[in-house]
């Protein structure tokens, strides 16, 4: 399936198996930006999700997959978290730590662990890799000052 809505979002679907569909997203309206999400059940429910106003989503909902089978949180983040070809990608987007820890706002450090927005934004988990190492540590490139800090 591929439609485009008002938001000027390109959505694509892909039947995985067991009622389980990769789709993706790609905003069109001039702005970088995309999505991948695998989501067992209904693909409506995830257009959804991923139109609500959320922040980066590494993880959370998404998830990237390379040519060679490789579970990334994004291709942005490219930490693998396991191979389709030895677990499926719904058990390794459940069940891996990287996933799992990236799914917890508890997690994250520095600003964005005491930032009162972290649930709803969670800061870009990618730049703070690039920049630091550490996935969880605090989005480099936001200039908000949380009360906590």
């Amino acid at each position: 399936m591929v439609r485009v809505d008002e938001a000027h979002w390109v959505k694509i679907g892909a039947e995985l198996s067991d009622g389980v569909t990769l789709l993706s997203s790609v905003l069109t309206d001039g702005v970088s930006d995309w999505a991948t999400g695998v989501f067992p059940g209904d693909p409506e429910a995830f257009w959804i999700r991923a139109t609500v106003a959320k922040g980066v989503n590494d993880g959370n909902g998404f998830c990237f997959i390379s040519h060679t089978g490789e579970v990334c949180p994004s291709g942005f983040l490219p930490l693998p978290a396991g191979n389709v070809r030895e677990k499926s990608v719904v058990e390794i987007y459940r069940t891996a730590p990287l996933f799992r820890s990236l799914r917890d706002p508890e997690a994250l450090k520095g600003r964005c662990g005491v930032c009162e927005f972290r649930e709803l934004c969670g800061g870009s988990r990618a730049r703070a890799y690039a920049t630091t190492g550490d996935y969880l540590a605090e989005d480099p490139s936001c200039v908000f000052q949380p009360e906590a800090s």
